[in-house]
């Protein structure tokens, strides 16, 4: 039957497609195929399970169930389900009407797609792998028939396609062999570069061959003396393709992506760590780390611009922007002094012959003003969290947390005093300046430590280029109405929250010191603290905002403890995709909505949440201060950083924030804010304002859990 078809295709009459079937059938299923793939790549499975369903159910009452759009629709409708017992037979039926379509170009592409689904998937079985395949070499097959006619243009179109296909469905099924086998084909099929000049960035097919290469090398856990060249190849395609797809889609359309781009990365890592000895390789860790970083903030700006359509930006233009942005390890190392060095810390997956396993590792790639940089490979997730959660001996915490995470960097930092770093996941909630090191002291004695979001995209040279704010809105001593509860803390109690005991003398002295200095100051408090004058501050922000106020961060298995807030705030699940509606600050009248669950239609429920934030425009502030509780924190991940109020006020334009990572006491946080702005206004950047201030307070409160909360993010 095949053998036929080929026959039509050749023939001069085949080639002017004749259209078959209800012409307006046809059209209203084109349409509902159309959306199908537009809610595919909205990731909108339901919706895109739906048109498909649809369009058979169209197809089958015209009595056109052997028409292509019929096979089309399977295929959707084969990629979005998840049991294999209704996949399959799906799958069947597609391809008994494939072998019956006259446009082999039409087919062989959906042959390909089908394959795909065929030979993916966890539930994948050894059947599974050989009927994939057997599609595979039956499209090839078709190729080799058309090619021996002098018909060379679907040849040269899906040759390797298929048989990268044919590689990975023979990869996954575990015959190392026979993907390499099959990956030679390709290889000898693909545009290898030339010696004389040609490069990879010219050979997109020959990356993404190298890249398949490159799989296949660690899932064999071979080292060829080719590696840094295919590492090289991959980084190059992975970039283009996530700035790519970064670049042109619309907000919807990339969180799928954006799994997928940061497994890819995680995997450049897992290598780079792995081979770490490669000096190139090390390069290019970091370089990928910058990379992602500027990448994920650029997503983080259009989750919040979701309305903006950047169809109109072209892909070279975007890549170049994401390119900018990230920097490479040599244009940090420009902006580094001596004595100084900068860290990027990373984690993903260990990887071993090909699959993930579950614990995660982590690795600090340190960059010295005067060296390239070095891979440093730290302790597992699970021994950080056992660290943390399972002592309560505050010490011995500081001090295992300081031999696992700190102590391997160390050798790499002889005659280094200022160290900028950006961490990766649960490494955001540590305080690194505050844990104890084995000379008997913290290591904030003996470095000068700066947490940032990214070590790339300027923010080295920004931070010395600080100057003193002219303007400045102070918010405090505010009225939460309602019976007050305990006003000690900084934290949102499961009760009635009440005025902060020391917040009006905070207020007041700081007006003082940024009035001495001529800083244009305003202030706000009592019942004119409403989260209504916050959101006002719209576009038109002062260079300095200080919020004085209880706040929180609701975690899963605090539901019960904070019943009224979670009915108030509207909080179905709990997920990353909730975290900023999870966290926020409390403004005037909140305790009525933060005990009750009681929220007037229409009317501000006094609960600034972190979504609520994110929605304005306050990229006149330079500096936010939170002198809040537990206002750092928030759903970790790995290169976004915290999901919480810091992406909040990120997202709004802010540059610098002061936060805390935990419960803190009234009295002390007034006194150390106090210290702070002495320093800030003196000429000091934020901070080394806060260095100053610490190093103050600890000579009164030693406890580091008094004087250690707060950070400073740029």
């Amino acid at each position: 039957m095949r053998r036929v078809v080929i026959t039509l295709f050749l023939m001069t009459t085949m080639l002017l497609g004749l259209a078959h079937g209800d012409p307006v059938v046809v059209t209203r299923v084109e349409r509902l195929m159309t959306q199908c793939q537009a809610y595919i790549r909205d990731i909108n499975v339901e919706m895109a399970l739906h048109c498909a369903t649809e369009a058979r159910r169209e197809l089958d009452k015209a009595g056109l169930s052997r028409h292509p759009l019929y096979a089309e629709a399977l295929l959707c409708q084969a990629q979005l389900m998840t049991d294999r017992n209704q996949t399959v037979p799906m799958l069947r039926q597609c391809l008994d009407i494939i072998h019956d379509m006259t446009d082999i170009d039409k087919s062989i592409d959906y042959e390909l797609q089908l394959a795909r689904i065929w030979g993916s998937g966890s539930e994948a079985t050894d059947d599974d792998y050989r009927e994939a395949l057997n599609v595979i070499l039956e499209a090839l097959h078709v190729l080799e028939v058309l090619s021996s006619s002098g018909h060379t243009d679907l040849a040269d179109k899906y040759t390797i396609p298929l048989l990268l296909q044919a590689e990975e469905i023979t990869f996954n099924s575990g015959d190392y062999a026979g993907a390499q086998e099959l990956l030679n084909m390709a290889l000898d099929k693909g545009a290898r570069p030339s010696s004389t000049g040609t490069t990879y960035e010219d050979s997109h097919m020959w990356q993404l061959l190298l890249a398949y290469q490159l799989e296949l090398v660690d899932a064999q856990d071979t080292h060829p003396g080719d590696l840094d060249d295919m590492c090289r190849a991959y980084y190059f395609m992975l970039t283009q393709d996530a700035a790519y797809q970064f670049g042109l889609l619309p907000q919807d359309r990339y969180t799928g992506y954006a799994l997928r781009s940061g497994a890819n990365f995680n995997f450049l890592h897992h290598l780079c760590i792995k081979y770490r000895q490669d000096q190139p390789l090390q390069n290019l860790a970091y370089d990928a780390s910058l990379f992602f970083r500027a990448l994920t903030r650029r997503m983080n700006h259009w989750q919040k611009y979701y309305d903006m359509t950047p169809d109109s930006l072209h892909k070279e233009q975007t890549i170049a922007y994401l390119l900018r942005q990230a920097n490479r390890w040599e244009s940090v190392q420009r902006d580094l002094r001596p004595g100084e060095a900068a860290i990027e810390f990373v984690s993903g997956y260990v990887i071993s012959h090909g699959r993930y396993h579950s614990d995660k590792s982590y690795a600090a790639i340190v960059l010295r003003h005067d060296a390239p940089p070095t891979i440093v490979p730290l302790s597992g997730e699970k021994e950080m969290l056992q660290i943390l959660q399972n002592s309560t001996d505050a010490a011995t915490v500081q001090q295992q947390t300081y031999q696992a995470l700190w102590a391997p960097i160390e050798t790499h930092l002889q005659g280094i005093s200022r160290i900028y770093y950006a961490p990766s996941g649960p490494l955001s909630a540590i305080p690194l300046g505050a844990l104890r090191d084995g000379r008997g002291g913290h290591l904030c004695d003996h470095y000068d430590l700066q947490l940032l979001s990214t070590t790339g995209t300027g923010v080295l040279s920004y931070l010395k280029r600080w100057k003193r704010p002219k303007t400045a809105l102070l918010v405090g001593d505010i009225s939460y109405g309602g019976k007050p509860g305990n006003g000690n803390y900084r934290d949102a109690l499961r009760g009635n929250v009440a005025p902060l005991d020391n917040s009006l003398a905070e207020i007041t002295s700081i007006e003082q010191h940024l009035k001495k200095k001529h800083t244009k100051t305003q202030t706000l408090g009592g019942v004119a603290a409403t989260e209504s004058n916050i959101k006002r501050l719209d576009k038109k922000c002062p260079e300095l905002l200080h919020i004085v106020t209880h706040g929180f961060y609701i975690r899963s298995d605090k539901q019960a403890e904070y019943h009224g807030a979670i009915k108030a705030l509207g909080v179905k699940q709990f997920h990353e995709s909730t975290a900023m509606e999870r966290c926020g600050l409390l403004m005037a009248g909140a305790n009525r909505a933060w005990t009750t669950g009681e929220v007037t239609p229409g009317q501000d429920d006094g609960i600034l949440t972190g979504d609520e934030i994110a929605a304005l425009d306050l990229s006149g502030c330079r500096l936010v201060v939170l002198s809040a509780c537990e206002t750092g924190l928030g759903d970790m991940t790995d290169y976004e950083g915290v999901m919480g109020l810091q992406r909040a006020f990120k997202l709004a334009g802010a540059q610098t924030i002061m936060m805390s990572l935990w419960k803190v006491r009234d009295d002390v946080t007034a006194l150390l804010m106090t210290r702070f702005y002495d320093h800030l206004m003196s000429g000091r950047t934020p901070h080394e304002a806060m260095r100053e201030a610490q190093c103050e307070v600890r000579r009164d409160h030693s406890d580091p859990r008094d004087w250690a909360a707060f950070v400073v993010l740029d």
